[in-house]
């Protein structure tokens, strides 16, 4: 139990550390945010900025939980880098053909489709992020010993660190002044963030080969 609680606090730090360097990078989930903020209501935005928060919490603790499995093998962990590259790639690519095939529709009442729609993009971007998937390897793989309760523990901090965050761009980029300015060039904009989605996730893909 002594040895347990003595590794929390540095388990604690350092996965904030290593999720705070995340988001103050533009990555994915920033700009699946950014885009319900300027492309939807302030409502659908806030649910995508909730299903990041929920995806990054999962993806922090699967890979703390993970972490024995990973110290063995390398090949694991690079075919887990792989695979959050690609589901970001094909989530960029429709970003990019929605923009493309599809003029932006006026603001409509959410469905409860619309919501888990919403929610499951924020977390897909955020459970499968190549840069939070390496930053918490590393954090986890510095970690000698954790318990099902430092998991949890850093799962909450996880979730609370991206909600606040990512709920404050949602209610920024949702602002009207914003979104008249998005509306002129939906296309353009949307394009572009499928577009930066894509590069992203094939840069991540050419360094974990």
């Amino acid at each position: 139990m002594g040895e347990a609680g003595a590794t929390l606090p540095a388990e604690i730090a350092a996965f904030a550390a290593a999720y705070t360097n995340v988001i103050l990078i533009p990555g994915p989930s920033f700009v699946v945010v950014c885009e319900a903020g300027l492309s939807t209501t302030r409502r659908e935005a806030s649910l995508v900025a909730v299903g990041v928060a929920c995806g990054a919490g999962v993806l922090a603790t699967t890979i703390l939980q993970a972490a024995p499995v990973l110290r063995t093998s390398p090949e694991l962990m690079s075919a887990g880098r792989v695979g959050c590259a690609l589901i970001l790639l094909v989530m960029g690519l429709k970003i990019l053909c929605h923009s493309l095939m599809q003029a932006r529709k006026a603001g409509q009442p959410g469905s409860s489709d619309i919501a888990r729609t919403r929610f499951m993009t924020g977390f897909i971007a955020a459970a499968t992020n190549p840069v939070s998937f390496a930053s918490f390897t590393a954090a986890a793989l510095a970690v000698r010993r954790t318990e099902h309760g430092d998991c949890f523990i850093v799962a909450v901090m996880i979730f609370l660190m991206a909600l606040a965050w990512f709920s404050t761009l949602a209610f920024v980029f949702s602002r009207p002044f914003l979104t008249v300015h998005y509306n002129r060039a939906a296309r353009t904009l949307g394009s572009v963030m499928g577009c930066v989605l894509m590069v992203k996730a094939v840069s991540f893909l050419m360094s974990a080969l």
